[in-house]
């Protein structure tokens, strides 16, 4: 068995291998995304369990918005990393030169068109997968905590 070292098998190996790295990111950002809406749940059943005086229900806020705010950035990471990935598919082909390089910022022209796509960081903090669970979860918190207020 004979191994084929033409630059077109390098090539092909290079740029398999692109795709497989950047496929790598966006699981690895998509699953950071799903750990953290696991992590809102517990710190905010904690804050609720661990309440010494009814208006701490209110705390159980700042896990919400700190966490709605890192999981935009994974999925503004996670788009971008998608637009890269077309990028990959149809550009570097045509053009017939692949690299390694998984530097979003080395690749300066292209990275506005990805921007746009990725859409900017209030429309991804407000977009349906994620706005809708946090603000909902927002809106749950504050229900309970005015209800702990009213009863109490």
């Amino acid at each position: 068995m004979s191994i084929d070292h033409s630059k077109d098998n390098i090539n092909s190996w290079s740029y398999q291998k692109k795709i497989d790295l950047i496929q790598n990111i966006i699981t690895r950002l998509a699953s950071n995304s799903f750990k953290i809406k696991g992590w809102t749940i517990s710190l905010i059943v904690a804050t609720f369990l661990i309440q010494s005086e009814k208006y701490y229900s209110f705390l159980a806020l700042i896990p919400v918005i700190g966490f709605w705010i890192l999981d935009t950035y994974y999925l503004k990471q996670e788009r971008l990393y998608r637009a890269f990935y077309s990028y990959v598919i149809q550009e570097e082909v045509k053009q017939k030169t692949i690299s390694l390089e998984l530097n979003l910022n080395k690749y300066t022209i292209e990275i506005e068109k990805w921007r746009k796509q990725a859409k900017g960081f209030i429309k991804v903090l407000f977009s349906k997968t994620i706005g809708v669970f946090y603000g909902l979860l927002s809106f749950l918190v504050t229900l309970y905590s005015i209800l702990l207020i009213i009863v109490n």
